[in-house]
């Protein structure tokens, strides 16, 4: 859901609860890591006729929790940047 600034300009952050994925190596899974991406993006809406497109950017951090990966536990560095731009 976003939070419009006015008619035209709108906010919203992207939360989800951790996600877990499996790493694999030469097709081979060799551990788990849980990620938080939450991601902050800046909209602008065109209104056309009911409908109301817009264009869009974001800015995202990505937090690793969890790692357990055999042979050692590896922890990934936190990353951040600009995802997404887009247009719906």
């Amino acid at each position: 859901m976003s939070y419009f600034f006015s008619s035209n300009l709108a906010a919203e952050l992207v939360l989800t609860v951790p996600q877990e994925h499996d790493v694999r190596l030469n097709g081979a899974k060799i551990g788990t890591l849980s990620q938080l991406p939450p991601t902050l993006l800046v909209q602008y809406h065109f209104p056309m006729n009911g409908y109301k497109p817009y264009v869009g950017a974001g800015i995202n951090y990505t937090q690793f929790t969890t790692s357990d990966i055999a042979h050692g536990s590896v922890t990934p560095d936190d990353s951040s940047g600009v995802p997404h731009c887009w247009w719906a």
